[in-house]
């Protein structure tokens, strides 16, 4: 499958994040958190994302914002199929 491989590195990078991420919710860290949600903003931008996904403003509008609002519930839940990066 063309562009298959820039997919999954994608996901890995996605996954990488939203555990940064997670980690500095669940350890009170602001900073982190900010830090992470900033590369978390950029996973729509990816050229993999933009080429290989159908609508990936849905990904931010869903995962992305409610995090940047303060709630981390829908990262959390989304961390969950990052089965390859978990293992």
């Amino acid at each position: 499958m063309d562009g298959n491989q820039d997919v999954q590195v994608a996901g890995f990078w996605l996954c990488a994040w939203m555990d940064s991420y997670l980690q500095a919710v669940d350890s009170d860290d602001a900073s982190g958190q900010s830090d992470s949600l900033a590369y978390l903003d950029r996973y729509t931008q990816l050229p993999a994302v933009q080429a290989h996904f159908v609508n990936p403003e849905d990904f931010e509008a869903n995962v992305i914002a409610p995090a940047q609002a303060g709630d981390p519930t829908s990262i959390r839940k989304f961390f969950q199929t990052c089965g390859a990066y978990r293992s």
